[in-house]
């Protein structure tokens, strides 16, 4: 690929091996159809239980779409006209404020699909994939033709005149099964990372359900929980005021005596995380909300102590109270009883976890750079 001029008709990004001017054209005239679906009577028995996927907009986030939660029979397809949308179409949401609005994805095998949808069938010439990623690349542009503050949805003209620029039908399949290629990727990754959070969570249960040689002690008897201080305007510089609520990283320029905290356990005292454990490893504000994990004993591993609190976070969320925004009281906490061995097994358990946690941070951030990767190659190889 070389980098070539910004025109109006052609990308950023192209490949070497093609030279030929973009088509400037709109959907309308891209596809042999734009297709409504349509929402039958649920109650009607005699439509449905057959062996036709019909799909609702939540399935647009499967992006290659196979099955949704019901099915239809030939009797709806014969009887009240519905439309089966060919293998390969590109679907569209049409309606809501959130994601979903003009979210688009590819069915795999024929369906139909509710009212909330719009289903493209590309002519010959246009290659559906390549209109999968035009169109995902444009997801800003096309949210703009319903603005947020109105309950329309995008209608059928409304996408049938958006404009899109073309390539030759070759050079369109040579950029979508490179961004495919991509894509695949990024979903092995996916996979990868879920597999790994699944394996770390099976690896708390076996490990500490099944702990020998154990005893118990209650928190306070091995740590002081110390609450943050609610604070408010604390910093005021040339860029504006700083706020702390709830613990975050320090602000640049800081100059105030209030205490940092680094490499800390600490957990959400109140709010609508309350309950929730982390392990600050950079500097950060405990704000009102907040115990931090102070003066731990010699003989308990701050690691240990971490994964052992993150594994039995849910039982901790079940300490709130109140209606609301529940909250923990201190002296509640304060008597939650951890299960120890002795610090040699506790420093092997901790290298285990830690090995898994370095994994799955690995993942993450392996994941998120080709995510950006990807969004980078739809600015640049499509127009």
């Amino acid at each position: 690929m070389n980098q070539v001029q910004h025109l109006r008709n052609e990308p950023q990004l192209r490949f070497k091996s093609f030279s030929y001017n973009y088509n400037f054209t709109n959907i309308g005239k891209s596809t042999s159809g734009v297709i409504s679906g349509r929402t039958p009577n649920r109650l009607d028995s005699s439509i449905w239980g057959g062996s036709i996927p019909w799909i609702t907009s939540g399935d647009i986030h499967q992006k290659f779409i196979t099955h949704g939660q019901l099915f239809l029979n030939e009797n709806a397809i014969n009887n009240l006209s519905l439309h089966l949308i060919p293998i390969n179409s590109v679907l569209m949401g049409t309606a809501g404020q959130g994601k979903t609005r003009c979210t688009v994805g590819v069915n795999t095998r024929e369906l139909c699909t509710n009212d909330a949808m719009l289903s493209m069938i590309p002519n010959d010439d246009v290659y559906y994939l390549y209109l999968l990623y035009l169109l995902e690349g444009k997801y800003q542009r096309l949210r703009l033709l319903t603005p947020q503050e109105t309950k329309t949805r995008l209608t059928t003209n409304n996408l049938k005149s958006f404009k899109i620029n073309l390539p030759g039908l070759k050079e369109q399949k040579q950029v979508a099964n490179f961004v495919f290629s991509v894509e695949k990727k990024i979903s092995m990754l996916e996979l990868k990372l879920n597999n790994l959070k699944l394996f770390k969570k099976g690896l708390y249960k076996y490990i500490f359900y099944n702990l020998k040689s154990s005893y118990i002690k209650q928190l306070m008897e091995i740590c002081e929980l110390k609450k943050g201080m609610q604070l408010n305007k604390i910093h005021m510089n040339k860029h504006g005021v700083y706020y702390v609520l709830n613990g975050g990283r320090s602000p640049s320029g800081m100059t105030s005596n209030y205490n940092t905290y680094k490499n800390t356990i600490s957990i959400s005292e109140g709010g609508n995380s309350c309950g929730f454990v982390t392990y600050n490893q950079e500097n950060f504000w405990s704000g009102g909300h907040l115990y931090t994990i102070e003066n731990l004993s010699r003989k308990v591993d701050k690691i240990y102590l971490y994964h052992y609190l993150k594994y039995k976070e849910q039982r901790i969320m079940n300490l709130r109270v109140g209606s609301g925004l529940p909250n923990i009281q201190k002296s509640v906490l304060s008597q939650f009883e951890v299960k120890l061995v002795e610090i040699d097994k506790q420093l092997t358990i901790a290298s285990n976890f830690n090995f898994i946690e370095n994994r799955i941070k690995l993942t993450e951030e392996q994941l998120f750079n080709l995510m950006q990767f990807k969004k980078g190659l739809l600015q640049q190889m499509f127009v």
